[in-house]
């Protein structure tokens, strides 16, 4: 071998070497100035003796790596991510409450473009969306939230909408995902023999306080990752030919829906959910005069094809995800039939999420909602709860 190709050779090594490290380093440095050197990133989050955790009041910066923007998040004097709002709903004016979990909250998106800050968008300055979802929360969670806060004098208003999403089947047990086991910091809800809520206080933990925290490391490497996973998700074409070329994305733990709805004891565990769900529609009724909505929010897994297909490559050899696949719509089923039989309204966004899955993703890659997945979810519970009552 001639000693100059093998220079020509070394050369165009070091220079793409050099290339993607311009490259890389570029894009990091851009990160860095457009979302600052230190980000507040998820220390909203204080403990709280029943709870588990409650938001902070304060202003944060929370940093996504699958975007190129840091979302701020301003947490009121209530604890709640709004703008401030009264205790008492303004003269003229009508309040809705929403109660949900991070799907709710919306840490990945701007404040506007939250469910109920696009809710509240649609339906004018005649009306109040009101953020009440906190991270992690499951239905006991979120009731004794809102409890606490009719307790300190806040009007839920005419209308509460509860935002369900698969998981709270395992929240409200306090139980971890991918293993079913107890989490310490977590409180577990039941409702006793005469229709109480109770719950089992959870563990001491210390939370972490308002302050600064450094941000990820290598922000632009995973942010391009994740751009990668996201149009690999989107287009199950591509899936099938990673899969011909021999390459098989994996999950890394079985989702919470599957977990949750499909393995052994789910008929208990649902059960256990029915009952906090049944205590919740009679409060909001008999103690706070408003009426209660619940909309069902899917699983990504309940809605992507290619999330579909990688659940399909475990099914030969796990029982949970062949059951999984035999019944995909059993959690808004059993939601569904709940409601008719107590006679709430229900609001099914599955549909209109899988519609608009065919144009653009409906949640990001860490498999929250994205703006325009939250876009569809207020639509819907708009044209549900929009020409309901009036003050």
């Amino acid at each position: 071998m001639r000693p100059g190709f093998l220079i020509n050779a070394a050369l165009f090594v070091f220079a793409t070497v050099v290339a993607v490290a311009l490259v890389l380093g570029i894009g990091e440095l851009y990160f860095r100035l457009r979302t600052g050197a230190n980000a507040t990133t998820g220390a909203w989050m204080v403990f709280h003796p029943e709870r588990g955790w409650a938001l902070a009041p304060g202003n944060y910066l929370h940093v996504a790596n699958n975007d190129l923007r840091a979302t701020r998040i301003s947490i009121n004097d209530l604890g709640l991510r709004n703008p401030p709002v009264s205790l008492g709903v303004p003269s003229g004016q009508r309040r809705l409450s929403i109660l949900g979990d991070s799907f709710v909250f919306g840490a990945a998106l701007d404040e506007d473009k939250t469910i109920p800050g696009q809710l509240g968008a649609m339906l004018g300055d005649r009306c109040q969306a009101v953020n009440l979802g906190v991270e992690g929360y499951g239905t006991g969670a979120e009731t004794l939230l809102l409890e606490d806060l009719v307790s300190r004098g806040y009007a839920p208003g005419d209308a509460i909408v509860l935002v369900f999403f698969p998981n709270d089947i395992l929240d409200n047990l306090g139980l971890e995902y991918g293993t079913g086991t107890p989490v310490p910091h977590m409180a577990r809800f039941w409702v006793d023999s005469t229709g109480v809520l109770r719950h089992e206080r959870p563990a001491a933990r210390s939370m972490p306080r308002p302050g600064r925290a450094p941000q990820q490391r290598w922000m632009f490497y995973y942010y391009l990752r994740s751009r990668a996973t996201n149009v690999l998700l989107a287009n199950s074409w591509m899936l099938d030919a990673a899969g011909l070329l021999g390459f098989h994305p994996n999950l890394p733990r079985t989702p919470a829906v599957v977990e949750g709805f499909y393995s052994a004891g789910w008929q208990e565990r649902w059960r256990t959910t029915e009952q906090i769900l049944a205590y919740l529609s009679r409060i909001t009724k008999e103690r706070m005069g408003s009426r209660l909505y619940v909309a069902f929010v899917p699983s990504p897994f309940q809605v992507v094809e290619s999330l579909q297909k990688m659940a399909a490559r475990r099914a030969p050899t796990d029982s949970i995800f062949a059951a999984f696949l035999g019944d995909v719509d059993r959690p808004q089923r059993c939601l569904r039939e709940f409601c008719a039989r107590t006679g709430l309204p229900f609001i099914d966004t599955t549909a209109p999420l899988r519609r608009g899955a065919r144009t653009q993703p409906p949640y990001l890659v860490e498999a929250h909602l994205s703006p325009f997945g939250a876009r569809i979810v207020a639509a819907a519970i708009r044209d549900e709860v929009g020409g309901a009552a009036r003050p």
